[in-house]
């Protein structure tokens, strides 16, 4: 099976999202591809933004910095149902399109290591409150993955991985997608949105089952907890 998913490091749903993909994946003896494409959640935001995501919803509402962090309570709680560690109080805003630029250098180099850097950026964001327009920030997270810290550095900096982001962005319209994270199995079912591990076990095996009905593929006769039925 492939898997396609559209997200953005700023999307706490993506960091989710994605989580408990990875996990539901284990839990089924599933080893498939996972390809990440970019989806800017705020591209207007400047190169240069930057301050701590709490204040800024705090000042936009008009309400305190306390009270902010309480409206993220649903969010901090499907954080722990993943394993995820949310430290809102320390993540700061970002313009994220140089962060897709490393993911797109990643990928390209070593697509293996690619998933390592990409889970690092999410928990450098929302964990480790990493600012994530600093440049030397990101060659040291792509450093810490494996990948040459100079390469990164110049990818970063260059113009050879720009236009691959604003394509994949441009895939994402073309397709109707309004909102990350965005996941799409074999290029024809789509999910949009977070999904709890459970229901992501859900869904993988109910693509996997409508793959199986297109192919042919007949259900045999089986042994279940409650015993062995009779074959049909």
């Amino acid at each position: 099976m492939k898997i396609t998913y559209w997200s953005d490091y700023a999307c706490p749903y993506c960091y989710i999202g994605v989580t408990n993909l990875r996990n539901a994946l284990k839990d089924l003896g599933m080893d498939t591809e996972i390809l990440m494409k970019a989806y800017e959640l705020h591209p207007e935001t400047p190169k240069d933004a930057r301050g701590k995501v709490v204040k800024q919803i705090a000042e936009k509402q008009g309400i305190s910095e306390s009270t902010a962090m309480a409206t993220l309570g649903r969010i901090l709680s499907m954080a722990s149902e993943a394993g995820v560690t949310m430290n809102y109080s320390e993540t700061e805003t970002a313009n994220t399109f140089d962060a897709h630029k490393l993911t797109k250098y990643a990928q390209k180099k070593d697509p293996a290591k690619a998933e390592v850097l990409i889970t690092r950026l999410y928990k450098a964001y929302f964990t480790d409150g990493i600012w994530l327009g600093d440049h030397e920030a990101l060659a040291d997270l792509a450093a810490e993955c494996g990948y040459d810290r100079a390469e990164a550095l110049t990818a970063l900096a260059d113009d050879t991985y720009t236009e691959t982001v604003q394509q994949e962005e441009q895939e994402a319209r073309s397709i109707g997608v309004q909102g990350v994270p965005f996941f799409v199995f074999d290029d024809q079912y789509a999910i949009p949105g977070a999904l709890s591990r459970e229901q992501m076990r859900q869904a993988l095996t109910r693509v996997l089952e409508l793959e199986a009905e297109k192919a042919g593929i007949a259900q045999g006769a089986a042994c279940g907890p409650d015993g062995c039925p009779p074959a049909a």
